[in-house]
Order: structure tokens, then C-alpha cells, then sequence
């Protein structure tokens, strides 16, 4: 029988010889069972090799820890803040106080009967009275502005700034309808106030008229108590109604010199004094204290409370943010966690399927030792074999960090301050 070799050459098989003649290899070593609690050199190396890799991986999650553990240690600090601005808040006593002012003018006016002496039509709002007298001040500018560039004969092709200087009268004759409405407003509300409510009247005829009028004004005296609206001031008021009244009536007279109907000259001074009075009257029965202090209290208890919810709101969404760090932290702990423990747990599967197939442990392997609560790892291991030891101080200062910046005594403390804020409220408007 021969044999093809590569190149074609041809050679003779040549029998293996029999016999005593062939060398004899001797064993060195036999692999020998041992206990299955106890590991071999090979799985202690593997062992050894995994635990490096894991504190490795615990080694490169260090940084995205700690930066975790600093997000969570600032939104809890800053959730402290904003708790104690709240408590700032509540020391400050705002809600109270507003409180407290609203009672104070629900009590006052609780014996009003059916005319609330703070109820304001609506058509005398602001807005309104400003524009009646804002369209008077026009009217009055424009028109004494034509009187002056006639009293001192400015020409048509006059410069700009020579016919606008015509017009600053106007902004006086403004201020002086302004002037004239405030000071008016205030004594006639007062005399209204004290009349309309006054439970006894005598009678009046032409005789105590007259006498009011040019001997006795005051026949008797008068007591105010502390919660009645001052004493009316009519004299400077009416002086300055008077004065303000005359000369837009003698310029207005003047005026009407130049029209070519002269019956058209008191109509003329009659339309401007209503247009006048008219604008200084509405700025007076639009002043109403009663109502201005009502709006003011309701304002005032707004704007705490709009502030109490912001202070709420916030101090609500900082400690939202601690719980949403805190998950980001233990998040990354697990993660580092999955990480190492991933590492050492393939070293033992990778045991486990070596001992079934070499069988040197026996058949049936160990049970597998119960996760304790300081294995913050928590590798797979086999009862009764020790498991490499792993550096997880990372993951302790995590924990640490989860632990001592938690929002439940936040949020505790927060319901307790926003309970005495009600408390104070509800105290307040009772």
C-alpha cells in the first residue's frame, strides 16, 4: 500500500512497530475532585480577572455618580430656599394683615342697609372720568390756543414752535379742571355722606334759608365720632371752582366778540361752562372713598394670595426636582451597579459550566448564596465560595446621597407652612 504526498511522488506505508521497543510517556498529574465549596487555581483566576473588570467599570462611573449625587444635594438646597421664603412670608404676616382689612370694611359697611355707600356705577369708573375730563382739556387747549394766536396777531406762515407755544396755556386750564374736581370731590362727598345719612331733619322753609344763609350758618354744634368721615371743607374748594369758572367764561365772552352774530355770544360762554363744570362735576361724583378702600383691601388680599401661590408653586416644583435627581442618582447607581455585578456574575456562570463538564465537584452544584442587604453589588455567587471583594464606595456615597437629600420632610414642612398661612387667613376673615 503506498502513499500520495503533495508533488506526486510515490512511497511505501511503512507498519507502526509493536512491541516493548516504543517509549513510555509517564503521567505527571491527574486532575483530582475536589469540594465544591472550594475553587480550583483556574476559577480563582477568573474570579480575579472578573473582580478587576468590575471595580474598573465602578472606577468609570464615578464621575456620572457624582455629578448626580451634586444635582441632587443643589435642588434640595434650593427647595430649602424657596420653603423659606415661604416662611419668610408667613412671618411677614401679609396674608393676615389683608385679611384683617377686608373684615374691616365688611364690618364697617355691614350696616348699610340696602345702599352700599361703596357701590360705584360703572359709568363712573376711571376710565371714563379721565376721558370726559381728557376731552374737555382738548377742547379748552385748541380753544384758547385760537384766542391767543388772534390776541397776539401770529401770523398763518408763523414757525412751528411760535403757534405751540399757544397751546401751553392749555395744559394749564387741564390741570386746573383736575385741580377743581379733586378739591370739589372731596367735602361734597363728605357733606353727602353725612346728610344722606342723618336720622334726624327739621323742617326748612325761606326763613331758615335766609337765616342759614346771612346770619347763623351752623345753628348747632355738631359731634363726629372716630368712625365718621371728617368735617367738610367747602370755602378754598368753591374759591377755586369759582375762580377756575370765571376766567374760562370772561376768555370764552371775549371770543365771542369776533363772531359775526353777536346773539351767539352767551350761548357760546354757556356751552363751554357746561362742557367745564360738567367735567369738573364728573371727577367729583366719582370720588368715593368708601369704594376706593374696598378696592384697595380686595387688592391688597389678591396680590398676597397671588403671591402665596407663587411661593407655592415654586417651592412645589423644587421639591418635584429633588425627586426627579434623586431617581437620576439611583438610576446611575443601579447602572454601575448592573455594570460590575455583570462582570462577576459570568465569571461564576462561566465556573459553573466548567465544573459540568470536567464534573471534579460531583454532579449537583452548591446553591447560590441569598443577596444580603450590604452587598450593594449583589452578585450571583455559589453558597459557601468566597466572591472577589469589589471597591463599591461609589455606590455607598450614592446611596449616602439618596438617603440624606430626600423630599419627604421637605414636602412635610411645606404642608405645614401652608397650613398656619390658611390658619391666618381663615383667622383673619372671621
Amino acid at each position: 500500500m503506498t502513499d500520495i504526498v503533495p508533488g506526486g511522488r510515490r512511497y511505501s506505508s511503512v507498519p507502526c512497530p509493536r512491541g516493548s521497543d516504543l517509549p513510555i510517556i509517564d503521567v505527571v498529574a491527574l486532575p483530582e475532585k475536589y469540594d465544591r465549596t472550594e475553587l480550583s487555581y483556574a476559577e480563582a483566576a477568573l474570579l480575579t480577572r472578573a473582580g478587576l473588570a468590575a471595580d474598573e467599570s465602578l472606577a468609570e462611573a464615578h464621575p456620572r455618580i457624582q455629578d448626580a449625587a451634586d444635582r441632587l444635594a443643589q435642588a434640595w438646597h434650593r427647595a430649602a430656599a424657596a420653603l423659606q421664603r415661604l416662611a419668610e412670608f408667613e412671618a411677614e404676616q401679609a396674608l393676615r394683615e389683608a385679611g384683617r382689612a377686608c373684615r374691616r370694611v365688611r364690618d364697617r359697611h355691614a350696616g348699610d342697609g340696602p345702599e352700599d355707600r361703596r357701590h360705584r356705577p360703572f359709568w363712573l369708573r376711571a376710565p371714563l372720568v379721565w376721558t370726559l375730563i381728557m376731552v374737555s382739556a382738548i377742547y379748552d387747549t385748541v380753544f384758547f390756543a385760537t384766542i391767543f394766536q388772534n390776541a397776539i396777531d401770529l401770523r398763518d406762515d408763523a414757525p412751528l414752535w411760535e403757534k405751540a407755544i399757544s397751546y401751553i396755556p392749555g395744559f394749564g386750564i387741564a390741570m386746573a379742571l383736575i385741580l377743581s374736581g379733586s378739591m370739589l370731590a372731596v367735602p361734597l362727598f363728605r357733606h353727602r355722606a353725612r346728610a344722606e345719612r342723618r336720622r334726624l331733619r327739621g323742617r326748612l322753609d325761606w326763613r331758615v334759608v335766609l337765616s342759614r344763609t346771612f346770619l347763623v350758618w351752623r345753628r348747632n354744634a355738631d359731634q363726629r365720632a372716630d368712625q365718621d368721615l371728617p368735617w367738610p371743607s367747602w370755602p378754598f374748594p368753591v374759591a377755586f371752582v369759582a375762580l377756575v369758572l370765571a376766567v374760562l367764561g370772561v376768555w370764552a365772552w371775549l371770543r365771542g366778540r369776533s363772531m359775526f352774530d353777536p346773539s351767539m355770544r352767551w350761548p357760546l360762554v354757556a356751552l363751554l361752562l357746561l362742557l367745564t363744570v360738567s367735567a369738573i362735576t364728573f371727577k367729583a361724583v366719582a370720588h368715593n372713598p368708601f369704594a376706593d378702600r374696598s378696592a384697595e383691601a380686595s387688592k391688597q388680599l389678591r396680590q398676597a394670595r397671588d403671591r402665596l401661590a407663587k411661593l407655592e408653586i415654586k417651592a412645589r416644583r423644587e421639591i418635584g426636582a429633588i425627586t426627579t435627581a434623586g431617581q437620576k442618582l439611583q438610576a446611575a447607581n443601579e447602572e454601575a451597579a448592573a455594570a460590575a455585578r455583570r462582570h462577576v456574575t459570568q465569571a461564576w456562570s462561566d465556573i459553573a459550566d466548567q465544573r459540568g463538564r470536567h464534573g471534579l465537584t460531583g454532579p449537583v452544584a452548591p446553591g447560590f448564596a441569598p443577596v444580603t442587604k450590604d452587598d450593594l453589588v449583589g452578585c450571583l455567587m455559589f453558597a459557601g465560595l468566597q466572591a472577589p471583594a469589589l471597591r463599591v464606595r461609589v455606590l455607598d456615597y450614592g446611596i449616602t446621597a439618596v438617603d440624606s437629600y430626600h423630599a419627604e420632610q421637605l414636602e412635610k414642612q411645606l404642608d405645614e407652612v401652608l397650613k398656619r398661612l390658611n390658619d391666618q387667613l381663615a383667622t383673619a376673615l372671621s
